[in-house]
């Protein structure tokens, strides 16, 4: 494993998926946050929002869980999928209501680590790192794009082969496993 690469993300993934209910959407919100923002540079209450202001202070846990209890339809949608069987371009609509709900409230790292642990087969992780290393930009519309791009690389056989060795149950977590590895 590259040097930089920090192991507490991969010695405490399995206790995070074990912490709350990822099996229900709009459930256990103040775990999901803790648990989510274990793993972050900066605490929930340390982000910030446009302007001066922080995250916190314009969105409550209560804010948060209705706004997942209002696209739980969508995650509904996709939540079986796995990456490498689904057809993005069909499921491109959730996708884009479930980030468009997420993103603001906690940003594009933070989301994208809800919705990964929420479904990890299907949903990769996106580190700021990796949206540098990628060339893409902060918002829902390019993490849809990101999606498609990983799923990409991630079908290439020796990308998948890589990927597997890296975490053999969820080739999704191994890719984000090496994604993080390179973009350090």
């Amino acid at each position: 494993m590259h040097q930089n690469y920090n192991p507490w993300y991969t010695d405490t993934y399995e206790i995070i998926l074990q912490m709350a209910d990822w099996n229900d959407f709009a459930k256990d919100v103040g775990r999901k946050v803790v648990c989510i923002f274990s793993w972050m540079p900066q605490t929930l209450m340390a982000v910030s929002h446009k302007g001066s202001s922080k995250k916190w202070e314009h969105y409550s846990p209560t804010t948060v869980a209705d706004a997942l209890d209002r696209v739980a339809g969508s995650f509904e949608k996709v939540a079986a999928s796995k990456l490498l069987d689904a057809n993005i371009k069909m499921l491109s609509h959730d996708i884009e209501i479930i980030a468009t709900a997420l993103f603001p409230a906690f940003g594009p790292t933070a989301a994208s680590k809800f919705l990964h642990f929420s479904a990890p087969t299907f949903f990769p992780m996106w580190d700021l790192k990796i949206r540098r290393h990628d060339a893409f930009r902060d918002s829902s519309v390019e993490y849809l794009r990101y999606m498609r791009h990983f799923q990409s690389e991630l079908m290439d056989g020796g990308n998948f082969a890589a990927a597997s060795s890296i975490y053999p149950s969820n080739p999704v977590r191994g890719w984000d496993i090496h994604k993080m590895q390179v973009s350090r």
